[in-house]
């Protein structure tokens, strides 16, 4: 949401406080209000946008990027696994949302976790598995992805990713070479991987149409 109000950011601020910082409710509102207050008198924060027809404050954050980040701290902080985290962006994904805010919880979720990346890029290649063709915006994510993550996923990861992506041009799928070029474009962090993963790619093409051919000229023998 772009905007809330005053009393909305007062009651989130007080849940949050309460039983972590404060006892008592009453003290964890009444901080609530003062960090309200002191967002709202730095602009780099919250702005204030008037009010609404009740008469409560409006506010919206400054600038997207606090909100995007914000938002992707708390994804990887809610989620207390990357499996978990892959779950709840998965439906979001599919629907072309979250893109920034489900990169940068991915990149949050790698750093803080044995193998993040791993995880979540496996569980979202699952679920884009289960839900083709409807799911092909989880592979320009996961693509894109690959610039923000050190350490990147696992080369069998990217291999996978890589091959799923190669395999939809083949099919005659034309909108898959957007994720093709975002592939190419993101995979600064592990370029060997990727150009191992198309090569393998290609001589696996080359050697099926060699079969092919091999099997047509017996055909042809034989008839």
């Amino acid at each position: 949401r772009t905007i809330v109000t005053e009393d909305e950011l007062i009651r989130e601020a007080t849940a949050f406080l309460f039983r972590r910082a404060f006892d008592s409710e009453e003290a964890a509102e009444d901080a609530a209000r003062e960090f309200v207050l002191f967002c709202r008198d730095r602009k780099w924060v919250f702005t204030d946008v008037g009010t609404n027809r009740a008469g409560s404050r409006l506010y919206a954050f400054t600038h997207r990027t606090f909100l995007e980040y914000f938002s992707a701290e708390y994804l990887a902080y809610r989620c207390d696994t990357p499996a978990l985290l892959a779950e709840e962006l998965a439906t979001h994904l599919v629907n072309e949302d979250w893109a920034v805010v489900g990169e940068l919880a991915t990149q949050i979720k790698n750093s803080t976790s044995n193998d993040g990346a791993d995880a979540i890029y496996a569980r979202l290649l699952a679920q884009w598995h289960e839900r083709q063709p409807e799911g092909n915006n989880v592979l320009p994510f996961l693509a894109r992805s690959l610039r923000s993550l050190i350490p990147p996923p696992a080369p069998t990861i990217i291999h996978e990713l890589t091959r799923i992506i190669l395999d939809q041009i083949t099919a005659d799928r034309d909108d898959y070479q957007y994720p093709l070029a975002v592939l190419l474009q993101s995979c600064r962090h592990c370029a060997e991987t990727t150009n191992m993963a198309i090569g393998a790619w290609a001589d696996d093409i080359d050697s099926s149409k060699r079969s092919e051919e091999h099997t047509s000229e017996l055909q042809s023998h034989h008839d």
